[in-house]
């Protein structure tokens, strides 16, 4: 696929890639912990936390630096796992949320994002031949499954959640449907 989209200079970028998007996982759900420290009036929570990040990063890729790029973005991961516990705690002290209920609303979004990985490598395996081994139709086919099936989890496991995500995606679409008057 990276040769699909990007031609073959960028193959080496791939492993990579791979590590880093374990980074994005704790990312997408950590996002918003220092402007909420900062809101909460504790910006010097913030600015330890971030000293913590920047130390262990300088460490981790002293460290790695040696094994190469993979090793230092390896590294990056692993600080952001450890860093993480911290953060949620300091929130979790802040809002009085308790872990148990922060980690339970991704229960459906892991297992269903698990399944739909899962169904899309078995339908690419499984289907090779059918698509002639064609990369792009491979993407779409794949991508298409993968949606179905994660939406019809997440209907299935949560319809309250999957309720709350068709009232976004409706907002979503009267945002960015043309008006009359921009004609």
């Amino acid at each position: 696929m990276n040769a699909l989209l990007y031609g073959d200079k960028w193959e080496a970028s791939v492993p990579i890639i791979q590590i880093l998007a374990l980074a994005g996982i704790v990312q997408s759900v950590s996002f918003f912990k220092g402007h909420i420290l900062m809101a909460m009036g504790k910006p010097s929570w913030r600015l330890w936390q971030s000293l913590l990040s920047v130390t262990l990063n300088i460490i981790g890729f002293m460290v790695a630096f040696k094994w190469g790029l993979a090793a230092v973005a390896a590294a990056y991961v692993i600080r952001r796992y450890l860093v993480f516990p911290i953060g949620q705690w300091a929130i979790s002290l802040l809002i009085h949320f308790s872990w148990s209920t922060y980690l339970k609303q991704f229960v459906t979004p892991m297992v269903s994002a698990a399944t739909m990985a899962a169904a899309m490598v078995v339908l690419r395996k499984g289907m090779a031949r059918w698509l002639n081994n064609s990369t792009f139709l491979t993407i779409v086919v794949c991508s298409l499954l993968g949606a179905v099936v994660y939406i019809a989890l997440v209907k299935l496991l949560s319809p309250q959640l999957f309720q709350m995500l068709l009232v976004l995606f409706r907002r979503f679409i009267e945002k960015i449907k043309p008006t009359a008057k921009q004609f």
